[in-house]
């Protein structure tokens, strides 16, 4: 998005050798054009996040999100209502010679416009660095699962919910995809072909939905396409993106990239496709 989130907060939290942990409460700012920006009244968002250091080179995240909203927001089966629920997950991080890997799990329980919500999401990730060559290059991997509804009708809410999302950073540069009713696979490889100051990676992603009656949701959590009759298929498409980073000074910094995007059975099938192109050129300074 071009305009950052922000919220109006208090936090609280304490940092140890072994734990460090938050506890916070919140309320999103709604950004505006022409007026001064305004805290969202209907909308509470509190929690606790912990970190347990005591594993050299490890870490382990245990977080608790809870999120309280009474303004009427539309469910993944098309209620409205209020909508109340909490997420509560583990995050296990670390690497070991030159192996570098993340899992993570959560579940969500609530109630959304009088559904009962029952979601999940896991994610698992790796990769290897080739110490000894020039370039350092890294070759990775990933799994992403987020549930989906498989029946809009049956009075629960399976479609886990992404809260406040960061999708492009986890799904493709793109930003075509969400983190609800979908399973992503990649393959990824980054180099230095000039050290610390050069920087090239690629990375390829493929999409499915899990619930081929449930939407297909963009990266802001909107539902978009849908076929009620689950008959489109389940493939949504696949994504290449390509970018290189130049370390012009210790102020500035140059980003080249290109994404493509290739639609496949799902996309093809509900409505006009076209594969999409991303170019873009990004400076940075920083002071």
């Amino acid at each position: 998005v071009n305009v950052r989130r922000r919220f109006d907060a208090v936090k609280l939290f304490a940092k140890g050798e072994t734990w460090d942990i938050d506890f916070w409460y919140a309320k999103p700012v709604v950004v505006q054009r022409k007026q001064r920006d305004r805290f969202d009244e209907d909308v509470d968002f509190y929690g606790a996040y912990a970190t347990y250091k005591g594993i050299k080179k490890h870490g382990i995240d245990l977080y608790l999100l809870a999120i309280d909203d009474t303004g009427d927001s539309r469910n993944p089966n098309g209620k409205t209502g209020d909508h109340n629920d909490y997420t509560i997950g583990s995050r296990f991080w670390g690497k070991t010679a030159s192996f570098d890997y993340e899992a993570e799990l959560a579940g969500q329980w609530g109630h959304w416009a009088g559904d009962t919500v029952q979601a999940w999401s896991w994610t698992l990730d790796g990769g290897y660095t080739l110490e000894p060559v020039a370039w350092k290059p890294r070759i990775g991997a990933g799994f992403d699962w987020a549930s989906g509804d498989e029946d809009p009708r049956d009075g629960k809410v399976g479609t886990y919910d992404q809260l406040f999302l960061l999708g492009h950073k986890y799904l493709g540069l793109l930003d075509v995809i969400g983190r609800q009713n979908v399973t992503a696979a990649n393959v990824n490889l980054s180099a230095w072909p000039i050290a610390e100051k050069v920087g090239a990676a690629m990375a390829y992603h493929a999409f499915w939905l899990n619930d081929d009656r449930d939407a297909l949701y963009g990266a802001a959590g909107t539902p978009g396409r849908r076929d009620p009759t689950g008959h489109s298929g389940t493939e949504i498409g696949h994504e290449l993106d390509v970018t290189v980073t130049w370390k012009v000074d210790v102020h500035s910094s140059l980003l080249f990239g290109y994404s493509h995007f290739w639609d496949s059975d799902f996309i093809i099938q509900t409505g006009p496709s076209e594969d999409a192109d991303l170019f873009y050129v990004q400076y940075a300074l920083k002071f």
